[in-house]
């Protein structure tokens, strides 16, 4: 190899390090907020003598807000780090790869341009692209065009953190000694509330943010975030629908 073939070889050598150690740190820290979330479900499930027994309508509904906020926010944030870290696993795939076909082939003079590497997924990083070789760019738009778009680390985590989210907010609304006095549309309405939130919130996830507005562009979003999209249009959609349920208990 010449200096500057060398000098490719040991820059992608490096990258493998780089991401393994930040795949690393995106593993540790999704299954740590998901501990930490777990933690506080089981507790509002298992509590002995729960706070919110005596609270009246509006501080039941703040608690509702807060807890639905919380929700949706660690379901965010757990959804980055595994994206993330998705990412920097194909990253480091894609080094091996390259280095591998560069020992048998050498460094082309191709291989080393500049280029822009392919977006993580669904959650957009505010500091633009980074490049890296062409050869690597290429290699890991190749592995994301070829994910499927279920993940079994992601994916199984996902259910149990809803599994724990449905039963703490069961016990939460269960355990509320007002709830016989609380209309049936009220709780249509709420329930709506609920999913217009989680739905909106989705939304903005999948969306960007420029100067010309709110702007939602699918076909940029890999198979995981086209379905995430769509499955926050629908809670969008179902939220209304429960509220005019909702409306139409008040009504009656």
């Amino acid at each position: 190899m010449t200096p500057e073939q060398e000098r490719a070889y040991e820059l992608v050598c490096s990258y493998m390090g780089i991401y393994g150690t930040y795949r690393q740190n995106k593993e540790q820290m999704a299954y740590g907020a998901t501990v930490l979330y777990l933690a506080a479900a089981t507790w509002a499930v298992a509590s002995g003598a729960p706070f919110w027994k005596q609270f009246v309508p509006w501080q039941f509904a703040g608690l509702i807000l807060l807890f639905a906020v919380t929700a949706v926010g660690a379901f965010l944030f757990v959804g980055w780090q595994f994206q993330q870290r998705r990412w920097a696993s194909d990253m480091v795939h894609a080094c091996m790869n390259v280095t591998a076909r560069w020992l048998q082939d050498g460094v082309g003079k191709d291989d080393v341009a500049p280029l822009p590497l392919p977006s993580p997924g669904v959650f957009r990083s505010g500091t633009g692209p980074v490049s890296a070789p062409k050869a690597v760019a290429d290699e890991l738009a190749k592995r994301i065009r070829g994910r499927t778009p279920w993940w079994a680390p992601r994916d199984v985590t996902f259910v149990v953190m809803s599994m724990w989210t449905l039963a703490a907010a069961s016990r939460i609304v269960y355990e509320w000694e007002d709830l016989s006095m609380f209309a049936a549309g009220n709780c249509w309405v709420l329930a709506g509330l609920g999913l217009d939130l989680f739905g909106v919130v989705g939304i903005a996830a999948v969306g960007r943010l420029d100067r010309s507005g709110f702007v939602t562009s699918p076909a940029d979003l890999t198979p995981a975030g086209r379905w995430f999209l769509c499955l926050s249009w629908v809670m969008v959609v179902l939220g209304f629908a429960l509220q005019f349920i909702g409306q139409a208990e008040f009504v009656r």
